[in-house]
């Protein structure tokens, strides 16, 4: 019978081994690799891990366990990795007989999208543990390009005014990886000005400090890409990249808005389209999400029709699953969270003043 080992760190060897599964599995996950986890460590208070045997071989992944006034909670964010679908309950027994015992809840998305397994886990979990669903934007989709087809018929699936924007683009702009810290630095202060100009929260130290690790840790462990894009000298906005299992994934962008009418996102999406189309194992460009809550008052909406002008291919990911240890602590902290998120959107709605056509 397969066993997991769970641990607070892995080091040497074991970490080599952890990361080449997490990383290399159909079906495998940044985000559950140290990598990811090291460049995010300010955001939970502490990590997990756990994997089958010496080296994985059946599944690995990691909690993140998170510590308030309220509760102690973990999650797993886009895992675990199992490399075989039909072992995802054998798996899921190990996590929840762990989680009951040290966690009030824990939160589950797992990495892969719907199937027969995912399905047959959900069936189960219902019967055999406390376990519900949110019908929210915690439930992940994303739009999806198949990276099987050519680039030119690729190109020519796009929106005409997309075709038309990225023509425009590299006319007028230009693409590179940044040089320097400095350069980084460059795409953080167009970043954060894009988020004012949304009415968005910001943090200039942590966002310089976010944004230096995880470029530092794409270029070290080519584990993606980081582009700025440039006009007339000028830093005005980039986009970042990720692989991941067999996707390349839209991960994030800016675009300064000062230079709106600048097709600045276009032709960085479809360099990073023409960088998967060339990777060895990955089939799938990943859009880095798709919003089926989103209406014309959020901001989102308008991000959704943008994705659409590359593809209008939804794929679907299981429910994100909410395992009940102590239901009291689980109801008070998410009506304490429905309150703080319900004042953060009437805030950023009322502060945005611009919204960036749609071509």
């Amino acid at each position: 019978m397969m066993k997991l080992v769970f641990r607070e760190q892995v080091n040497g060897s074991e970490q080599l081994e952890y990361n080449n599964f997490v990383l290399s599995s159909p079906y495998g996950s940044i985000y559950q690799s140290t990598h990811w986890i090291n460049i995010h460590n300010d955001s939970f208070s502490k990590k997990v891990f756990f994997w089958d045997g010496e080296v994985p071989d059946i599944a690995a992944g990691v909690f993140l366990v998170h510590q308030n006034p309220l509760a102690t909670f973990a999650e797993i964010q886009f895992g675990p990795v199992v490399k075989d679908p039909n072992r995802l309950i054998e798996v899921f027994e190990q996590l929840i007989s762990y989680g009951a015992k040290h966690f009030q809840w824990l939160r589950i998305a797992l990495p892969c999208p719907i199937s027969n397994e995912t399905e047959r886990l959900e069936r189960i979990a219902i019967k055999k543990w406390v376990m519900k669903f949110d019908f929210d934007r915690s439930n992940w989709a994303t739009l999806i390009i198949d990276l099987n087809e050519t680039k030119e018929n690729i190109f020519k699936s796009f929106r005409k005014g997309h075709k038309a924007a990225i023509r425009k683009a590299q006319r007028l702009l230009v693409l590179k990886e940044p040089d320097n810290m400095a350069e980084v630095e460059g795409f953080v202060t167009v970043f954060l000005r894009m988020r004012r100009r949304r009415g968005l929260p910001v943090n200039e130290k942590r966002g310089k400090e976010y944004f230096s690790r995880l470029w530092t840790v794409l270029s070290e462990y080519d584990l993606g890409r980081f582009y700025l894009v440039h006009y007339e000298n000028n830093i005005i906005g980039g986009e970042i990249f990720l692989c991941s299992g067999n996707r390349y994934i839209y991960y994030k962008g800016a675009a300064d808005p000062e230079y709106r009418k600048l097709p600045i996102t276009h032709m960085a999406i479809w360099q990073g389209v023409k960088d998967a189309h060339e990777l060895d194992g990955v089939s799938i460009f990943d859009l880095g999400g798709y919003n089926i809550f989103a209406d014309e008052t959020d901001q989102i909406y308008f991000i959704n029709r943008f994705k659409e002008g590359f593809t209008k291919e939804i794929e679907f990911f299981p429910k994100t699953q909410y395992y009940i240890f102590n239901p009291l602590r689980y109801q008070l902290y998410k009506k304490s969270r429905a309150a703080r998120d319900r004042v953060m959107h009437l805030y950023r709605n009322f502060r945005v003043r611009d919204r960036e056509p749609v071509k």
